[in-house]
């Protein structure tokens, strides 16, 4: 989990980015996720921190959706200029992402990475989410601290 953690804070930086560094990033995403998930389910988590908000950006469908998912921007499904803030629980988040049906990396200007855009299957006609890089990457380091775990 530290690991994935740092792994993720050094994607801040980076420049340039190839086939293999999204799907690392996207692998490291979903093998954290799924760890923490496994460690609810086993009670390794303490309830106070099963029952934390996790702050996500939400965007609003625009309506215009096809079963191919084939456009050339986020812009035509999504309202990205209209986000709402909401809480999430953590394992709500976790189950969102590893059930997502669409994930993709925020780089604005293809310079720096700063968060991740993810589609849930159940809703992904209604809405978008964000989650911050550094936001995510501190919540590994700290579930690390709190269960003794690497």
């Amino acid at each position: 989990m530290i690991k994935i953690s740092n792994n993720l804070k050094r994607k801040y930086n980076q420049k340039i980015w190839s086939n293999r560094s999204y799907s690392n990033i996207e692998k490291d995403l979903f093998i954290g996720f799924y760890m923490i998930r496994k460690l609810m389910d086993s009670n390794k988590i303490i309830n106070s921190l099963n029952l934390t908000k996790i702050c996500v950006k939400k965007y609003p469908f625009t309506g215009k959706y096809n079963n191919d998912f084939k456009y050339k921007s986020l812009y035509d499904l999504y309202n990205l200029y209209e986000s709402e803030d909401i809480k999430l629980s953590l394992r709500d988040l976790c189950n969102q992402f590893i059930h997502s049906y669409f994930f993709s990396m925020f780089i604005p200007f293809k310079k720096s990475l700063l968060g991740f855009f993810y589609v849930q299957t159940k809703k992904r006609t209604s809405t978008y989410i964000i989650l911050d890089l550094y936001m995510l990457s501190n919540y590994f380091n700290l579930l690390v601290v709190i269960t003794n775990i690497g």
